[in-house]
């Protein structure tokens, strides 16, 4: 729960009353939305924390598309293997074609 920089008002759900919570008190993770479009929480704390679950968001993607792309560069590695082998067979069978089969 975030820190309310000042009061802020909210009705819970299946209330008919509104509750006030002070400068300094924490809002529940239900209302934060509302207390921060209201700006109720100071600009450090709201947008520090936004960016450091963005940040370790990101973190987390970057990891995943790195180790997707080791696999595709090994996969890739793999592939021009297999293909150098396909050459030097063609190769092969191109000269025992022009060779008759002697040597």
């Amino acid at each position: 729960m975030a820190i309310l920089m000042k009061s802020f008002s909210y009705v819970p759900k299946g209330q008919f009353h509104p509750t006030v919570l002070n400068a300094g008190e924490k809002c529940p993770k239900e209302y934060e939305e509302i207390a921060r479009k209201w700006g109720c929480f100071t600009p450090d704390a709201d947008g520090a924390d936004a960016a450091k679950a963005e940040l370790e968001a990101v973190k987390a993607e970057l990891g995943a598309v790195k180790a997707e792309l080791e696999a595709t560069k090994e996969e890739a590695e793999t592939t021009k293997a297999e293909l150098e082998a396909v050459k030097a067979e063609l190769e092969a069978a191109k000269t025992a074609g022009k060779d008759g089969g002697k040597k």
